[in-house]
């Protein structure tokens, strides 16, 4: 089971990775809303198997960390989109 957890972490990372200069805010919404559901579903199966015992108490930092990440996600689109514009970075070359 924990290697479908790995290739779950490595394809998230990756496809966060591979959007992070996105300047469409389409895509960045879009990429927020696909990982406030993605880490909400995680945060609660984590909860679920923290509270029925199938995890010992290091399990409440795997609920912590989703929460965290559940509040900080749910945070962006209720945000100003104004003031999180994101400016395209000027490449050096």
């Amino acid at each position: 089971m924990m290697q479908f957890g790995g290739a779950w972490l490595i394809g998230t990372g990756l496809l966060a990775w591979l959007l992070r200069n996105a300047t469409d805010p389409e895509v960045q919404q879009g990429m927020a809303l696909g990982l406030l559901v993605l880490y909400s579903i995680s945060g609660g199966v984590a909860l679920l198997g923290q509270l029925s015992g199938v995890l010992n108490e290091l399990g409440w930092i795997v609920v912590g960390v989703n929460a965290f990440l559940v509040l900080g996600y749910s945070y962006a689109p209720l945000s100003r989109h104004d003031v999180l514009e994101v400016k395209p970075r000027a490449h050096q070359g």
